[in-house]
C-alpha cells in the first residue's frame, strides 16, 4: 500500500548552518517517526528531486498533500507564507514550536505541539501529541478553520442581507480592533509619562468602545444562536482589560518605589488567559527591570484529575488545556534558563480539585486581587459543564473591607491548596537579585 504525503514546512537554511541542523533533528527524531507510524511519507522541500522551480513544487505539495505539519520555529517568513496558503485552502496542518517561543499574536489562538529536541522526555511526547493530532484529523474529516478562512467567513458574513449575520460581522470585526489595541497596550511597557498617559487614554478609548458595541448589538445578540458567542466575547475583554491593569500596577509601582522583588499568586484551572500575559507583557518586565526579583507562585488544577470529571467539552477541552498549560510553562522555565534570566523564580503546584475562586494576587506596598468564579453547569448527569470565569474578573484592594475581606480568603484558599499539592515545576535562581 502506497504512503501518503505528509509536507513538512519548516526552516531548512544552508547547508552545515545551526538552522539546517536543528531542523534535520526535527525531522528525524519528531517529525519522521510520528507521521510513519501513521501511514505517511514526510517529505521536506529540499527532499524534492524534479525539476521546475522549487517554488512551484512547494506550493503544488502545499495544496495537494493530505497533511502538512509546519514548524514555526524561528519565526521563518517563509515558512508563514507557506501556512498562510495552506491555511487560506482549510487543509489539515499541524503547527509545531520549539519550547521558550511564542506564537505571533495573529494566531496565538492556534493550537500547537511544544517541543525540546534536546531532551528526550520532550521529543517523545511530541511524536506522541502528533499522532494523537493525526488520529484526530482522521476522524474528523471536514474543513479547518483558520485565521484566513476566519477572514473569508467574515467577508461573506459583512455581504450577508440576514441582520443577525451582520451583526456577527460587526462584532467580530470590533474583536480585531481591540485585539491591535491591546498589542499596542503590551508593547509600550516604558517607564515614561507619557507611555502611560497614551496607555490610559487607548484604555479608555476601548472601554468606550466595549460600551457602544453592546448598546448598539445587545439586542440581537440576545437571540440564542449568539449568546454563548457574546458572552465568551466580553469575557475575553474582561481579561484583557484586567490584565492591562495588572500592568499599571506594577509600572506604577516599580517607577515610584523602585522595589528590590515582586511577588504574584496564580490559582487557576488553565490559566487560558493569564498564561499569554506571563509569556509576553510580564517577561518583557522582567527582562526590562533586571535588578527587580520577580516572584511567582502558581497553583492550578492536576489535568489528570480534570480528566476523571468528564467535563463537557464547551468552552474548551479542560484537559488539554491545563495540560498544555504545563508544557508551556516548561517552555517559560527553558526560555529564561537559555536566556539567562536571573531575576524570576517560578514554582507550579497541581492540586487535585477545583478552585471555587480564582485569580491573581499580586503583592505590591499592599495587596491587590484579581478573582473570578469557577461555576458548575450540573445540568448534564455526569457530564457536568465547567465555566471559569463566567462572572468576570472583580479587582479588589486593601483600600475597602470588602477587598480586604477577598484578599484574606484568597491567601487561606490558596495556603491550603499548596498544603496538600505536588510541586510540578520550580525555577530557583541560587543568586536572585536583592
Amino acid at each position: 500500500m502506497e504512503k501518503k504525503t505528509c509536507f513538512v514546512i519548516s526552516p531548512i537554511g544552508e547547508d552545515g548552518s545551526e538552522v539546517r541542523k536543528t531542523s534535520d533533528k526535527v525531522l528525524k527524531y519528531i517529525v519522521k517517526p510520528a507521521v510513519e507510524s501513521c501511514g505517511y511519507d514526510a517529505i521536506r522541500a529540499d527532499a524534492i528531486d524534479k525539476p521546475g522551480l522549487i517554488t512551484s513544487d512547494v506550493i503544488d505539495n502545499i495544496v495537494n498533500s493530505p497533511l502538512v505539519i509546519a514548524d514555526l520555529s524561528g519565526r521563518n517568513p517563509n515558512v508563514f507564507y507557506e501556512l498562510a496558503v495552506r491555511h487560506t485552502l482549510r487543509l489539515p496542518v499541524i503547527q509545531i514550536l520549539k519550547k521558550g517561543e511564542n506564537l505571533p499574536f495573529d494566531i496565538a489562538g492556534t493550537r500547537v505541539i511544544y517541543f525540546d529536541i534536546s531532551d528526550i522526555e520532550s521529543i517523545d511526547e511530541a511524536k506522541n501529541k502528533i499522532i494523537l493530532h493525526i488520529k484526530s484529523l482522521q476522524d474528523n474529516l471536514k474543513e479547518i478553520d483558520t485565521p484566513i478562512s476566519a477572514a473569508i467567513d467574515l467577508k461573506q458574513l459583512r455581504q450577508s442581507t440576514s441582520p443577525e449575520k451582520h451583526t456577527l460581522a460587526k462584532l467580530i470585526s470590533s474583536v480585531e480592533g481591540f485585539k491591535e489595541d491591546i498589542e499596542v497596550l503590551g508593547k509600550n511597557i516604558e517607564l515614561t509619562n507619557s507611555v502611560r498617559k497614551e496607555n490610559g487614554k487607548l484604555l479608555q478609548d476601548i472601554k468606550k468602545d466595549l460600551q457602544k458595541l453592546y448598546i448598539d448589538n445587545n439586542q440581537q445578540l440576545e437571540s440564542k444562536n449568539y449568546r454563548r458567542g457574546r458572552d465568551e466575547f466580553y469575557e475575553f475583554m474582561n481579561h484583557q482589560l484586567a490584565f492591562e491593569h495588572l500592568t499599571e500596577l506594577i509600572l506604577d509601582y516599580i517607577q515610584k518605589n523602585r522595589p528590590d522583588h515582586i511577588e504574584m499568586r496564580f490559582m487557576a484551572v488553565a490559566m487560558r488567559y493569564s498564561l499569554p500575559f506571563l509569556e509576553n507583557i510580564f517577561l518583557d518586565i522582567v527582562k526590562t527591570h533586571k535588578n527587580i526579583t520577580f516572584n511567582l507562585k502558581i497553583v492550578v488544577t492536576n489535568y489528570n484529575h480534570i480528566s476523571k470529571l468528564k467535563l463537557d467539552p464547551i468552552p474548551c477541552d479542560w484537559a488539554n488545556e491545563s495540560k498544555n498549560l504545563i508544557d508551556r510553562i516548561n517552555g517559560l522555565v527553558t526560555y529564561c534558563n537559555d536566556k539567562d534570566i536571573k531575576n524570576i523564580n517560578i514554582d507550579v503546584s497541581v492540586f487535585n480539585e477545583i478552585p471555587q475562586r480564582h485569580g491573581i494576587l499580586l503583592k505590591l506596598k499592599e495587596y491587590h486581587l484579581f478573582q473570578g468564579v469557577s461555576d458548575w453547569d450540573m445540568t448534564k448527569v455526569g457530564y457536568p459543564r465547567l465555566t471559569v470565569g463566567s462572572n468576570l474578573y472583580r479587582y479588589y484592594n486593601e483600600t475597602k473591607e470588602e477587598g480586604r475581606y477577598w484578599i484574606s480568603l484568597f491567601r487561606h484558599w490558596f495556603s491550603f491548596y499548596q498544603r496538600y499539592q505536588d510541586l510540578l515545576i520550580t525555577l530557583k535562581n541560587e543568586n536572585p537579585t536583592p
